[in-house]
């Protein structure tokens, strides 16, 4: 009866520990999206002439191709980089393969990016 009771306190722990790990998770990217919108915000300010230079109907293009861009690149890397890493056994090897993905990806997804903003800004965007 004794063993009983311990295992399942053992188990109530294991359930509080996965509770604090999801928490963990999610405080982390609440972090990290506060640091990708402050670094947003600060590049804006940067280039601040450069927008005023620009229609509303050019910014409004802009965002919708940085999302756009975000939400194929997510979907890519998430879906196509699981599948991809689904089918190699050795973990260092999918590991690797996923990098792999996830720069590739990222390199696709920029190089599309800057010849659409070229194009939405008529050269003053995109050509670095």
């Amino acid at each position: 009866m004794r063993n009983k009771s311990r295992r399942f306190l053992l188990s109530e722990h294991k359930e509080i520990y996965v509770w604090y790990l999801m928490l963990g998770v999610v405080f982390i990217g609440i972090i990290l999206l506060i640091i990708c919108l402050v670094q947003a915000i600060i590049l804006m300010f940067k280039n601040k002439n450069l927008l005023k230079k620009l229609s509303y109907k050019q910014l409004f293009g802009i965002a919708i191709a940085y999302v756009t861009a975000v939400f194929i690149g997510f979907i890519c890397i998430y879906f196509g980089g699981n599948w991809v890493t689904e089918q190699i056994s050795t973990k260092f090897l999918s590991v690797g393969v996923f990098i792999l993905i996830i720069l590739i990806t990222l390199s696709i997804i920029q190089f599309f990016l800057s010849k659409i903003l070229f194009k939405i800004t008529n050269g003053l965007f995109g050509n670095s």
